[in-house]
């Protein structure tokens, strides 16, 4: 299970996929626009979001205001 924040989310699901495990993503609606300060950013994260999140085992998204 990992938090789709920042790059760290990336490790745990390239992790999760080379040991046959499941991935479990919790991520915010707007998740790349808000750890994506810089266009190349925001495409490495939405890149990597299109080869995790369908093979994910389950999605939670949460929507709501983040402080900060």
């Amino acid at each position: 299970m990992t938090v789709v924040y920042g790059h760290s989310w990336a490790a745990a699901a390239a992790y999760a996929e080379q040991n046959k495990l499941p991935l479990h993503l919790i991520l915010h609606a707007e998740c790349a626009k808000i750890a994506g300060r810089f266009a190349v950013e925001r495409q490495w994260i939405e890149g990597r979001l299109r080869h995790w999140y369908p093979r994910a085992a389950s999605r939670l998204c949460v929507k709501g205001r983040l402080s900060g």
